[in-house]
């Protein structure tokens, strides 16, 4: 795979539109690594290269003898044989860059220097939900299929936490210690406010505001040099990345509440397309969908649901987008006429 591959490997992930087969690559990789060897716990600068020649030391056991991957360091001695695609390999460049960046981002002090700080990790799976309190006294609901990282004590002038998935914040008013999320694709930042944040990797990337003000911008730099896109969002306004241009779009929303209405078990869909539909529900019920014919993925879902058994929920499905369905154990297949394009 040549850097251009990878560079668009790389997008699609972060954008929503990987395949299957590449998101999950990329997942089971990441979640074979141990997240204490990806914290960064110096004391002096040069502990950063040495934690990067260890990772690149466990990847380096993942390789073929005497293969390299581009932009190693020469003096990491190489591995024992075992088979790997070619795109898992990349998948672990990846990871190793994400992983230091994300260690260095976690432990650093305001004055650039690192510190030891005992980190705490929130996570739940598929068909779970966790309500969480920080430190400061803000509250975090933490969606299925996700995960939160913050310090055990906030320590600087700004509260950061990490997230991947999805979670709505109310957060504890401090106008001298901004609170900050920051995800893969967005950075949020507020004073004191509620707000819904979505962060999964093969959805679109948005944060919905229902009480206060808070400030929007991607978390990487426009490639294309242009200063950085800030986006101001109050009560009932939303914003989402556009993937393929990497631009914020801020739109209105009837009610920024209902963003997190899965906080309660209900599912909200308004002119939702199905191949979201499918993602939540995949995760809430923990199961796995397929679509045999692309032209249900045409479809919009609308409709508010709580608390529904699973099959009453693809029963309504299917009786809306022209479709039926067959479950067996957690696995769900979905055949039918589907929709025109809307």
């Amino acid at each position: 795979m040549t850097k251009s591959q990878l560079n668009r490997l790389l997008e699609k992930y972060l954008d929503g539109t990987a395949t299957d087969e590449e998101r999950r690559l990329v997942d089971d990789w990441y979640a074979g690594f141990n997240d204490r060897e990806l914290r960064l716990t110096a004391t002096h600068p040069g502990e950063k290269e040495r934690l990067k020649a260890r990772i690149w030391s466990k990847i380096e056991a993942k390789l073929p003898e005497n293969e390299t991957i581009p932009g190693q360091d020469p003096s990491v001695p190489a591995g024992r044989i075992v088979a790997f695609s070619p795109l898992l390999r990349w998948a672990a460049v990846v990871l190793l860059v994400a992983g230091v960046v994300l260690a260095v981002w976690l432990n650093r002090e305001p004055g650039g220097s690192a510190a030891q700080v005992a980190m705490v990790e929130k996570t739940t799976l598929r068909g779970e939900r966790q309500d969480v309190t920080l430190p400061d006294g803000s509250v975090v609901w933490l969606n299925a299929d996700s995960r939160l990282t913050y310090r055990a004590e906030f320590q600087d002038s700004v509260r950061e936490v990490f997230l991947v998935g999805e979670a709505f914040f109310q957060v504890a008013h401090n106008p001298a210690r901004p609170f900050r999320v920051r995800t893969a694709r967005l950075t949020t930042q507020v004073l004191g406010t509620s707000f819904n944040v979505r962060a999964y990797a093969e959805l679109p990337a948005g944060v919905a505001v229902a009480t206060g003000k808070v400030l929007v911008e991607p978390a990487r730099p426009d490639p294309r040099g242009s200063s950085p896109q800030r986006v101001l969002l109050v009560r009932n306004e939303g914003v989402t990345l556009d993937g393929s241009q990497g631009q914020l779009r801020k739109t209105a929303v009837k009610d920024g509440l209902e963003y997190a209405a899965w906080r309660d078990g209900t599912l909200v869909f308004d002119q939702t397309p199905m191949r979201e539909v499918v993602q939540v529900l995949n995760r809430k019920y923990d199961v796995s969908i397929q679509i045999d014919n692309p032209a249900v993925y045409n479809c919009l879902l609308f409709g508010k649901y709580k608390d529904q058994p699973l099959p009453n929920l693809l029963g309504i499905i299917c009786s809306l987008t022209r479709t039926s369905y067959q479950m067996n154990g957690n696995r769900v297949n979905i055949q039918g006429q589907g929709c025109s394009p809307q």
